[in-house]
């Protein structure tokens, strides 16, 4: 059944249909984040939001079965990006 509550005006309000029509406004937020000036959690939290999203959630059992893999960040400034 759907999420509903009643709006201000007594008629039925579908609080799902709601939030999809602001979805392509949260992915467009989600990527104004991941290329921001803001804290990497926030450029973190924003990219697992939209891979959650495009190709779902990882699931437990993938997980354990998965082999580990080691992710190497490095941060290049101007100066050094251009050698």
């Amino acid at each position: 059944m759907p999420a509903r509550r009643p709006s201000k005006t007594g008629e039925a309000f579908d609080v799902r249909e709601a939030a999809k029509a602001l979805g392509d406004l949260a992915v467009e937020t989600l990527g104004q984040i991941m290329r921001g000036d803001g804290s990497d959690a926030a450029k973190l939290g924003a990219a697992r939001e939209v891979l959650d999203r495009a190709y779902g959630k990882a699931r437990a059992a993938d997980e354990a079965a998965a082999e580990p893999v080691t992710v190497v960040i490095r941060r290049f400034g101007d100066d050094e990006a251009a050698d």
